[in-house]
């Protein structure tokens, strides 16, 4: 009977301590601190984790085109020739000039041309 009675007596001296602490500290608290854990999204945080990992595995755009995209300006066509500069023979034409990029598929003449119709017979 006696170790009965020191039983209940711990409990109830734990609970008057524990209720308070939980109801006056903890439940204030209750959507910082259960929040996040009731809106934790396994299938986004996965999707998430997936494209990173993705992202860092694939090649790089150049690599996949098969091109670099740095140009020097200083040797480009369009400053070297004047505005009334026009050539006196289709010289791409004449060398059966081809365009073939076999990542996206796209193969094509190279046609020489003054007028937009040009780019309805291939690439101008």
């Amino acid at each position: 009977m006696k170790k009965i009675f020191k039983t209940f007596v711990t409990i109830t001296l734990i609970g008057l301590v524990l209720i308070p602490l939980f109801y006056y500290i903890l439940y204030p608290n209750y959507n910082k601190l259960i929040g996040p854990i009731k809106r934790f999204d396994i299938q986004r945080s996965s999707e998430e984790i997936m494209f990173q990992i993705l992202t860092t595995v694939v090649p790089t755009r150049d690599k996949v085109l098969g091109i670099s995209d740095t140009v020097s300006n200083s040797n480009s066509i369009e400053e070297s020739l004047s505005k009334d500069f026009v050539l006196e023979r289709k010289v791409l034409e004449e060398m059966n000039t081809r365009i073939l990029i076999n990542s996206i598929e796209v193969d094509g003449l190279v046609y020489e041309g003054l007028e937009s119709k040009t780019m309805d017979r291939g690439f101008w």
